[in-house]
């Protein structure tokens, strides 16, 4: 059973593995809920899938599909997006495990909903075409926030066409959903140079139990957008990695420890989901976690711009409590506005039908197009501005009911002064004052 939408969540949980999850009391996420759990939100996982029948899970999934081999066409994701290698139940359940339902563990963000897009193989191989149309299935689905927690030093990914993950996150952030990376692999993704610089995402570096950058795990470099969370310690002491739900062949509702940038960005994912949930837009809820991080913390070599250690107590200090969610039942409208991005994602254009993946539980309602209005063609330039956007008011509308108006008007007023003039010449003619001039008869009829 999933966490209730909406529902209050206490500081400490009856979840039995709780008190394990030393990375939730480092982000402050416990005093967080206090404000917001996530609810309404819905945060998409690009990895090696989720195992959905999971006690922690099962009623936090509200959509899944398997993109792989989809050759970046994200109409050819199809079936569900089941784990069989375990990465990615281990990240979807730092970010919305089901919180204080007397099992297992608690999620960052326990409101929270999870879309789930399998890129990744169970050997951990992924193209980027398919990891791109992971990202574009999750957020035309609604998602809000993005995870990819794509660092794992494992993970081999190819490019049949070139391809980079740049195209995926600059679709998500265009279309009003945060894309979250961790960091590391940014070469084998297709970032030229290996750098992240312009990128619309917030990367993520790790950081080991007692606080400091795990030396083993690579830093977010010179990413805009970048900070630290808790990642495990890579020590061999089990306790000191990250706990959360796994997947593990011929076993139900496991649990287990990993380490590493992978699992330090879900935390992150989880916390803008309670931002959002809270109201923010996309920009404002990058720039409060960026601007409650705690600076203090270092974010190893080539970092320089690293806001350092998320802190979810910091962020939410201060900001209303979440509104409760809608309680209608079906598909829902996002409200999201898309931020302004100066990297238009690539038109994509279909060579096949839509295959089916199930109905989604939350779907984006398809969107209707407006009556067009006949306009008076133009000549375009080559330096031509953008066209109108569809919400404008249609060109010419007013303008033309001013100008009918307007003539009907001046007809009107001719007819009337020619009918004062006529009545004007009568009385000149009969009073002898103006002669009118004749033509003589014809001939003969004089």
């Amino acid at each position: 059973m999933g966490t209730a939408a909406g529902a209050a969540v206490p500081a400490t949980p009856n979840d039995p593995l709780f008190a394990k999850q030393w990375g939730l009391a480092m982000v402050g996420a416990p005093a967080a809920w206090a404000t917001s759990t996530g609810a309404g939100t819905l945060v998409g996982v690009v990895d090696t899938g989720a195992d959905l029948s999971h006690e922690d899970l099962a009623g936090q999934i509200v959509g899944s599909t398997d993109c792989v081999g989809s050759s970046g066409n994200p109409l050819e994701c199809h079936g569900t997006g089941q784990d069989d290698n375990g990465h990615g139940t281990e990240v979807a359940g730092i970010i919305a495990a089901a919180t204080n339902n007397g099992h297992g563990i608690a999620g960052t963000a326990p409101g929270a909903r999870l879309l789930i897009a399998k890129a990744v193989t169970q050997n951990r191989t992924a193209s980027i075409e398919d990891i791109n149309a992971g990202i574009e299935w999750v957020v035309d689905h609604g998602a809000d926030v993005v995870e990819l927690s794509l660092g794992d030093p494992n993970f081999s990914f190819t490019s049949l066409y070139g391809s980079s993950i740049r195209e995926g996150i600059e679709y998500a952030w265009a279309n009003g959903a945060i894309p979250v990376l961790a960091a590391g692999n940014a070469a084998a993704l297709g970032l030229a140079n290996g750098s992240y610089a312009g990128l619309d995402a917030v990367v993520v570096g790790s950081l080991a139990r007692n606080g400091a950058p795990n030396a083993g795990t690579p830093s977010p470099g010179d990413a805009k957008w970048a900070v630290m969370a808790p990642g495990g310690s890579a020590d061999g002491v089990q306790v000191d990695d990250i706990l959360s739900t796994n997947w593990v062949a011929g076993q139900t509702n496991s649990y287990g420890y990993l380490s590493g940038t992978s699992m330090a960005a879900p935390f992150v994912a989880g916390g803008l989901a309670l931002l959002v949930a809270d109201g923010l837009s996309p920009q404002a809820s990058v720039d409060q976690l960026l601007s409650t991080a705690t600076g203090s913390k270092s974010c190893g070599p080539g970092s320089a711009g690293c806001r350092g250690a998320v802190d979810l107590r910091a962020a939410m200090a201060g900001l209303l409590p979440a509104p409760p969610p809608p309680t209608t039942v079906g598909p829902v409208e996002s409200s999201r506005q898309p931020p302004p991005t100066t990297t238009p994602p690539a038109t994509r254009v279909s060579t096949s039908p839509p295959v089916s993946a199930g109905t989604p539980a939350v779907m984006r309602p398809t969107a209707t197009t407006a009556p067009s209005h006949p306009t008076t063609p133009t000549t375009a330039k080559a330096d031509a501005p953008p066209s109108t956007p569809t919400n404008a008011a249609p060109p010419g509308r007013v303008v033309v009911g001013l100008t009918a108006a307007a003539r009907d008007r001046t007809r009107s007023l001719d007819i009337g002064w020619v009918a004062v003039m006529a009545a004007l010449f009568g009385v000149l003619v009969a009073g002898g004052i103006v002669r009118v001039m004749r033509a003589p008869p014809p001939e003969g009829l004089e």
